[in-house]
């Protein structure tokens, strides 16, 4: 029996060895390979395979950038130390954490995968990817990056990306609003604006009037020709909350319609006067 317990310690030892290591072949990778919000993670760089940009250098840096829900991303730059020629460091990821980009900087010069920075979904306790993880890839691949992290464009796997949200979040209200903005961008058809008002009827009936729902939901009226129901949610809302999230809502989309400049920045100024609870919007995409 004692041997057979000192096996399996030796075996335990031998995995969790072998978990620190970097996979081979590749010039950059993380362990574990589904990290954890709130849970610390190791990344390597190895400069000897083919493509790395970093080689021979003295010292490298890894370089993250964290993205959150409802604040900005996180940027964090960590040393790395080289041992059996892979460089390697180790982070707490932030509970809040969703998604991440990844890229490596030596002395002036930047390896970020070729303008494709790396990327990792952060996962929670479940070990399935956490609400909002993949709606933040979303909207990255849409965007070509943040933070001067340059990633690829590329709207189908943005919608793809949000298909995948709503399966595991279907609740999630801020991805099905990007879901219709993307779908109405990209194909303006009858067919689009059909599908995005069933989707919307159902989400309004079930919303009871709650405020920030319809704030979200307010633009798509507009977008899907039922401008007379968003006049008539706004009217009913705007008379019991002046300042409430509808009448909030209701002025960004008149700001956003407006096309003469100096006439948006006044309104914008009105706006950032009148509604200070829903925080500084100085400008518009």
């Amino acid at each position: 029996m004692r041997r057979i317990g000192a096996l399996l310690l030796l075996v335990i030892a031998g995995l969790s060895g072998c978990s620190r290591q970097m996979p081979p072949g590749r010039v950059a990778a993380w362990l574990p390979d589904q990290p954890q919000a709130g849970g610390e993670i190791t990344l390597f760089y190895n400069p000897a395979v083919p493509g790395a940009v970093l080689v021979n250098e003295t010292g490298l840096t890894a370089e993250m950038l964290i993205m959150r829900t409802s604040e900005p991303p996180i940027l964090t730059e960590l040393p790395m130390t080289q041992k059996d020629g892979v460089w390697r460091t180790h982070h707490l990821l932030p509970a809040e954490g969703q998604f991440f980009l990844l890229r490596f900087a030596a002395n002036g010069k930047t390896d970020d995968n070729s303008g494709r920075c790396w990327e990792g979904i952060l996962h929670g306790r479940e070990m399935r990817p956490l609400r909002g993880a993949h709606l933040q890839k979303s909207l990255l691949l849409q965007q070509g990056g943040a933070g001067g992290f340059p990633f690829r464009q590329s709207l189908s796997e943005a919608e793809t990306e949000l298909e995948a949200e709503l399966a595991l979040y279907p609740d999630n209200l801020n991805a099905k609003t990007a879901l219709w903005d993307l779908l109405l961008r990209r194909s303006p058809l009858a067919s689009t604006k059909e599908r995005v008002r069933n989707e919307l009827r159902q989400i309004y009936e079930n919303a009871g009037g709650d405020e920030e729902t319809l704030a979200a939901l307010l633009p798509f009226f507009f977008r899907t020709g039922q401008e007379y129901a968003a006049r008539q949610i706004i009217a009913e809302s705007v008379t019991l909350l002046p300042r409430g999230p509808v009448a909030a809502a209701a002025r960004r989309w008149e700001i956003e319609r407006e096309q003469d400049p100096i006439k948006k920045a006044s309104m914008i100024e009105a706006y950032n006067k009148e509604f200070p609870q829903q925080g500084l919007w100085r400008q518009l995409p």
